[in-house]
């Protein structure tokens, strides 16, 4: 899109539609992004849901104007363009996720992954509805749950067991040291230092930097208490009893933990 409200639309490196848009947005649409299926009302002579069939390797949004022969070199030599990308949606991971910085992930439905032009791809088949959904799609998806959460909070570990006792979440596990999302897009950029990432988190899995456990508040989610082990804890291996804690781990052992007086 220019600043002019100019838009554009190319498949495959060729310019295929131009529109112009009357004024920005102004509020989220009813109705969210989907790519490969129009689940909701058409916006064209068409009658939804009017399912494409095949494979779509990448799905990009500039807000900044692109040229007609730097949209046409991406496609042959997979160049990057000038300009801040709004959306890029690679489906190199087998996800929706955005690698953008504006992280606008969707989700994927009814699709297989296929080989792409440049990596991984999603393919479409016409049966049910393959589609990429933004996050600010504002219609409530099927499956969505009515039940809101009070509070959302990472925690720096894999979680492998945990106990409700009375106001506080007790979990252990190995330590989390990495992002998720910026390691996807070092991963999709090919960067070569994220090898060595990936090494350190696969080392804090097998138990190199042992494991720990936290104590996390139920009506905040904040961290009251973390414990250092030097040991990975086992699968499903933490339990509660008056007042006390019992832990297994891989090694062995049985742990058990209580209020210091």
């Amino acid at each position: 899109m220019d600043s002019d409200g100019a838009m554009r639309l190319y498949v495959d490196g060729q310019r295929v539609a131009d529109g112009k848009s009357p004024s920005v947005l102004t509020k989220n649409p009813a109705q969210g992004l989907e790519v490969g299926i129009d689940a909701g009302s058409p916006v064209g002579t068409y009658e939804s849901p009017n399912q494409f069939i095949g494979i779509i390797d990448e799905v990009r949004l500039y807000f900044t104007a692109v040229g007609d022969a730097a949209v046409l070199d991406r496609f042959r030599n997979n160049e990057e363009m000038s300009g801040e990308p709004a959306l890029v949606v690679t489906f190199d991971d087998g996800t929706a996720r955005d690698m953008s910085t504006y992280r606008t992930n969707g989700t994927l439905e009814n699709v297989k992954e296929a080989e792409g032009k440049f990596g991984r791809g999603i393919q479409l088949t016409g049966t049910g509805a393959g589609r990429r959904r933004g996050a600010n799609n504002n219609a409530q998806k099927p499956g969505d749950s009515l039940v809101k959460p009070k509070w959302t909070a990472d925690v720096p570990i894999y979680v492998r067991a945990m106990v409700l006792a009375g106001s506080n979440l007790f979990i252990v596990g190995p330590p989390d040291i990495i992002d998720e999302e910026s390691t996807f897009q070092q991963l999709s950029e090919r960067d070569p230092e994220v090898q060595t990432l990936l090494k350190q988190q696969d080392d804090a899995l097998e138990g190199v930097a042992g494991g720990k456990l936290l104590a996390v508040r139920t009506d905040t989610g904040e961290v009251e208490h973390e414990l250092q082990l030097d040991t990975l804890p086992a699968w499903d291996g933490l339990s509660g009893a008056q007042g006390q804690l019992f832990l297994t781990t891989l090694d062995g052992r049985v742990m058990c933990f209580g209020k210091s007086d």
